[in-house]
């Protein structure tokens, strides 16, 4: 069994002499009594008894894995990283007064986009266990005057 008890592997070998041969019923009951009870391949082991291929590892179990989800995000339409420069003259001389702190947008401009959050998809282990996945983060856009909300 993996360490994280998504995986149950099984590695068969031939019989020793005046051994007798396992059977279907005894994989599974071994299963049983390890407590893997879900995701268990019964094709792959009824499979192995009827063409008994040995010294080959079968994945045996295998457990649901978990789906993480996406945390929202806002997406912006303007150049957020503006940066206090003072704007150069034609003589040579420096204006400290325009820094070009200010985004000019357009009346109707779009300016921010809102991703929301996808939630996550539990998953399940060979032992029937759910996992859970990792909390995601929701957002929301603040706006102020003269700004207007558009849904789609």
């Amino acid at each position: 069994m993996s360490q994280d008890r998504m995986t149950v592997t099984a590695f068969f070998y031939p019989p020793s002499n005046g051994a007798e041969l396992m059977t279907e019923n005894e994989v599974l009951s071994s299963l049983a009594y390890r407590k893997v009870n879900y995701g268990i391949n019964k094709d792959v082991i009824h499979n192995f008894f009827e063409h008994r291929q040995y010294c080959k590892t079968l994945v045996v179990a295998q457990g649901k894995p978990v789906v993480q989800g996406r945390d929202a995000k806002v997406e912006l339409h303007f150049n957020a990283n503006l940066r206090a420069k003072p704007t150069l003259k034609e003589d040579g001389s420096v204006d400290y007064f325009h820094l070009n702190l200010i985004n000019n947008v357009e009346a109707g401009q779009l300016l921010a986009t809102l991703h929301p959050e996808k939630p996550g998809e539990p998953g399940i282990n060979v032992h029937g266990e759910n996992i859970k996945p990792h909390a995601v983060k929701s957002a929301f856009i603040k706006y102020g005057k003269n700004t207007v909300p558009f849904r789609r």
